[in-house]
């Protein structure tokens, strides 16, 4: 039997994971099963997912999920969330991402999130993004989330997936878990 997500899931609910998948499928079971962890735990799941992998995550949504289960996943478009039709403006996707899960802490309810990246072509990307998940890993220590950041692996060269790992605790592919040995806590 194929391992998921909720096989090494026995990290704080604090937690920055980057996620490198190569197969569609094992992506779709650690969603379900990053879903169906926090669904046991009480968590919210705030999922930023590309629509048409989040359509077939809902055929299995609806048969693994009550309805009351159903509604604390919660979800947004990654091609708008990341402004995919323009340029990927760290700040304001930051700002964004900060004000979805502060409506959640006033609404004192804990909250997972689920984010697959993914952009267009532009200049100095991967200076942008080694920025965004610096402070990203800033932003979920703080509001004290746990967050999966997931990436298609054919989309990262080496040098970029080894300047991201740096700001992530754990690092995941479709079938291992572990601490990332580059991961340096930073204070900005």
């Amino acid at each position: 039997m194929k391992k998921t997500l909720t096989d090494y899931l026995k990290v704080p609910n604090t937690a920055h994971v980057l996620y490198c998948f190569e197969d569609m499928s094992l992506y779709l079971d650690n969603m379900i099963a990053y879903c169906k962890g926090g669904i046991e735990r009480g968590h919210h799941l705030y999922i930023i997912e590309n629509p048409v992998i989040f359509d077939k995550a809902k055929q299995k949504i609806s048969t693994l999920f009550t309805s009351d289960q159903q509604k604390l996943i919660h979800y947004m478009d990654n091609h708008l969330f990341y402004r995919y039709y323009g340029n990927f403006h760290i700040h304001k996707i930051l700002q964004h991402f900060g004000e979805i899960i502060n409506s959640f802490i006033e609404e004192k309810l804990s909250v997972w999130t689920w984010a697959h990246v993914e952009w267009n072509k532009q200049d100095d990307l991967a200076c942008k993004l080694e920025e965004f998940e610096h402070l990203g890993d800033y932003a979920v220590n703080k509001m004290g989330i746990m967050s999966v950041c997931a990436y298609n692996s054919s989309d990262l060269n080496a040098a970029l997936q080894t300047k991201i790992m740096r700001s992530h605790e754990y690092l995941m592919t479709d079938t291992e878990f572990s601490r990332s040995p580059l991961y340096k806590r930073n204070a900005t």
